[in-house]
């Protein structure tokens, strides 16, 4: 179970991080939409009865409405691809000029990836209809998807103009260093509302005490410490963790250290909660001020040569 628990919550931490964590449900929600739409154009009449009372608003013929569907994914398409550049560019410049540690808090911003993942949704939607339109002797239009996907193609150039307006704002080193600041200040204060630990002396002789080595190279992050705390209590022993949190541990080299032996089903217990991780996260206090540190550095550097910068 703690093995699973681990897993599953370094695996969330990993996808709140990447630039796909909306995006793809979003495309996939888009493909069941796209098939809904096809679904309610075959089984009812709703496209007959927006003709019917919306004529101005209509598409006249079968070529038209291909055309207008085509010109759309043509436009959203290039719309995306210039998007993706211009955000890959901007990424490129804020790693080079500040800290590479600061893309995770861009790729991981929900309103970017709302955006990115609004234009491939489009995409997708406006493909289906303009499969579903069939040649036949009664000329049918699918005028509701159709009608739907021309407010999708106009709210995908809204969307534009806020992505621009976002991403400019959010690379300016002043909101950055804010940005920034403000997850310490959460980290620190997350850490500062634990109730089960206390901080005490190191007790004597805990350099004899017998250590627990790390069964994979990997970083020491997720430590499940109410979990540890119940070990100590049921194995009647006290555990000492030597080695800093996000710190590089290689392969069998001692992890924590424990007061009195265990036996090896005991240590496999400790290592599900205490085992390092391939990947390191900057979910808790020290990297925000690392970042603080490495951004004051940069901008003191000759390259940037930016003291505004830095004293801020």
């Amino acid at each position: 179970m703690q093995r699973l628990y681990r897993f599953f919550s370094g695996w969330i931490r990993t996808a709140l991080d990447s630039l796909a964590f909306l995006p793809l449900p979003m495309m996939l929600g888009a493909l069941i939409l796209g098939v809904s739409l096809f679904y309610l154009e075959l089984h009812t009449e709703i496209s007959t009865s927006i003709s019917e009372n919306f004529p101005s608003m209509m598409v006249s013929n079968q070529e038209t409405a291909r055309t207008v569907l085509s010109i759309l994914i043509g436009g959203i398409i290039t719309l995306t691809v210039f998007t993706f550049t211009q955000m890959m560019t901007l990424f490129s410049q804020v790693a080079a000029g500040y800290s590479p540690r600061l893309l995770p808090i861009f790729t991981g911003n929900w309103a970017l990836q709302f955006v990115m993942g609004f234009y491939l949704s489009s995409i997708i939607i406006t493909i289906l209809v303009l499969l579903s339109i069939r040649e036949n002797e009664e000329g049918f239009i699918p005028n509701l998807s159709v009608l739907f996907c021309i407010l999708l193609g106009v709210l995908c150039l809204v969307f534009f103009l806020y992505f621009v307006t976002k991403i400019s704002t959010k690379i300016q080193v002043d909101n950055i260093i804010e940005h920034v600041y403000q997850r310490g200040l959460n980290a620190f204060d997350a850490a500062s509302n634990s109730e089960r630990f206390d901080t005490k002396e190191l007790p004597a002789g805990v350099d004899l005490w017998h250590p627990i080595a790390s069964p994979i190279s990997g970083f020491v992050g997720s430590i499940n410490y109410d979990r540890l705390a119940d070990l100590a209590d049921a194995y009647d022993t006290r555990f000492f963790i030597g080695t800093a949190r996000g710190q590089f541990v290689p392969r069998n080299h001692p992890l924590l250290q424990t007061e009195r032996p265990l036996e090896e089903a005991q240590r496999q217990a400790v290592l599900e909660a205490v085992s390092p991780i391939h990947r390191k996260f900057s979910d808790w206090h020290l990297p925000p001020v690392r970042l603080l540190t490495e951004i004051a550095v940069k901008a003191m550097s000759p390259g940037i040569n930016d003291p505004g910068t830095a004293i801020d």
